[in-house]
This record gives C-alpha cells, structure tokens and sequence, in this order.
C-alpha cells in the first residue's frame, strides 16, 4: 500500500440489486488504487442484497483499508447518501449504484484531477453502458447517446452552458472533495428530492467548482425497469428535476441563467404534456424545438471558444 496516496471512500446506495452488487463490488476490487474505503448502506431493499454484499466484503476485507455496512428502511437515495456521507473517511468520496461498476484505474484518474486542479472539488468523467448480463451497449455515453460536445465539457468557459442545455451525467462518474459538503460550498443533498445529482452539480457549476475529465471512467447498467426509461417513473422525478432547475436560477447570471430557465420552461411543459398529452403537444413540440436551435447556436459559439479563447 502506497501510504502518500489520499484515502478514497466509494459510497454505495444500495436497493434490491442481489445480482449486480458483487460485480459493483469486484469492480472496486480490482480498479488498482490501494487506498479504498467501501461504506455501503441497504436501503431497505426486499431481495438479499445486503446479505450479499455483507458475505462479500467480509471474505474480501483485506483488499480495503476499511469498510462500513449498515441495514435500514427505506428513506430515498437523498436521504441515504446524506448518511453515506457522515460515514466516510476519504478525503475523496465517489458514489457507485449497487447495479453500476467502475472502469479498471477510474479512481486515480480523477484523485490526479482534483490532486492537480486545486480549484475544483469535483470532477466527472464519461461512462460505458452496459445491459443485465455485463454486454457493452454503447462505449462513449456522452457522445454517442447523449450526443454532447465533450470538447465544451473540457473547457472551463463552455462547460456549463454545454451541461445546461445538454445533461451529460451517465451513472456514477462522479468525485469529490469531501470538502464539498460543507455549509460554506454545496452542503449535504435536498432530501425533499428523489435525484441528488441535478441539484448538486448546477449548485457546483455556479461556484465554478466542477470539472471534467473526457474518459470512461464507469459502466452504466440500463436495464428495463430504469428510472431513466420509465415513463411512469418520469412523472414523479420531472417535477422535482424542474424543482433544482427553478432553485438555482438566481445562482447564474446572464446567458447561463437564461438557458436554466428555458430548460426549466421546456420540463415543465414535458411534465404536463405526460398528464394531459393532446392539450400540450403542440407547445411541448414548440418548446423542443427552440431548444434545438438554442442549443445548436451556443453549441457554434462553444466551439469557437474552443478553438480560439480556451486555455
């Protein structure tokens, strides 16, 4: 063990994933940093999977420097990583889904990131996605599903524009500064909603605090009953998704601002167009399509700041 290497603590929600979570938990194993701690909280799951994941981490124990499991009802991944997070010992946290794995040498990656860019306390990267048997389904997330201009998430100038307009978070490839948690950056996640993610990174992007690495750094696990390809479930997550859109408008200024609240106008037309489809088609469509053009518009003027005004 490389004892000048800072501690890093993978945080691990974990819900009715008996079948993913010891590849989750092998995928730490075996990313190549010798300095990991693993806090994982059950969240009231109804399958065996902290049973699982209890055998698992005791048989493989000496991999980590530490780890901490704990059973408990269900209170929501908010709530539950507010938990997470008071469990840790990392100076470095990242979070990992009970059904998601890392990328072989992620960790250090992003521990060399915010170790070299000492103005930022989080950085993010891209994932692979991957279906229920470990198949490899798309290799670049951003790229070629989300369809983002990675470029403009490299450059400081552009990357909360592209992010704004264009979300490009695929799973958990995500790390932070512990220090982030603290009242005087970001504090602990709004428990009042079901994503934290949103909420959190805007709140990080208005600080300028947020940066970015363009490599695969997780491999996101789509299966059929995702949250992100559940309409049913959209309904409940929309609203609380345009929620974080409307409380960190008066964080930006300028063309940023405008961009969040035409983003938070177009979710909240998608939202009542899932309610009452024929009534909000029409605007819904109107609304997509401007935000097609915006996003074409700032994406020319990104790339010109690429090419002639990003160091």
């Amino acid at each position: 063990m490389n004892n000048s290497l800072p501690l890093v603590s993978v945080m691990i929600p974990c819900y009715n994933h008996e079948n993913y979570i010891i590849d989750s938990l092998e995928s730490i194993k075996n990313n190549g940093y010798s300095k990991i701690e693993i806090v994982l909280i059950d969240d009231g799951s109804h399958d065996n999977s902290y049973e699982v994941a209890k055998d698992w981490l005791e048989k493989n124990n000496n991999y980590f420097c530490n780890y901490i499991i704990r059973k408990q009802e269900n209170i929501g991944v908010c709530s539950t990583m507010n938990r997470l997070i008071q469990l840790v010992n990392g100076k470095y946290l990242t979070g990992l889904a009970s059904d998601d794995k890392l990328i072989k040498g992620s960790i250090k990656k992003r521990v060399d990131y915010l170790e070299n860019h000492k103005d930022k306390l989080v950085v993010f990267g891209d994932a692979r996605s991957i279906d229920e048997n470990n198949n490899v389904l798309c290799e670049e997330y951003q790229k070629n599903i989300i369809k983002a201009n990675k470029k403009a998430l490299v450059c400081d100038k552009t990357r909360n524009s592209e992010l704004i307009l264009r979300w490009s978070v695929p799973g958990p490839v995500l790390m932070m500064d512990k220090r982030v948690y603290n009242k005087e950056y970001i504090g602990l996640y709004d428990e009042s909603l079901i994503g934290e993610d949103r909420d959190f990174f805007l709140k990080c992007m208005a600080k300028n605090i947020l940066g970015y690495i363009p490599d695969q750094v997780a491999e996101y696990r789509e299966v059929q009953n995702s949250l992100s390809r559940d309409k049913t479930k959209k309904k409940d997550v929309a609203p609380y998704w345009m929620q974080s859109d409307k409380n960190n408008l008066n964080n930006f200024q300028g063309s940023e601002r405008f961009f969040l609240y035409l983003n938070y106008i177009h979710q909240l037309y998608s939202v009542k167009r899932l309610h009452y489809p024929v009534l909000f088609f029409i605007p819904h469509k109107f609304l997509t399509l401007s935000l097609k053009i915006v996003y074409k518009l700032v994406n020319f003027r990104n790339n010109l700041i690429i090419k002639y005004g990003c160091k």
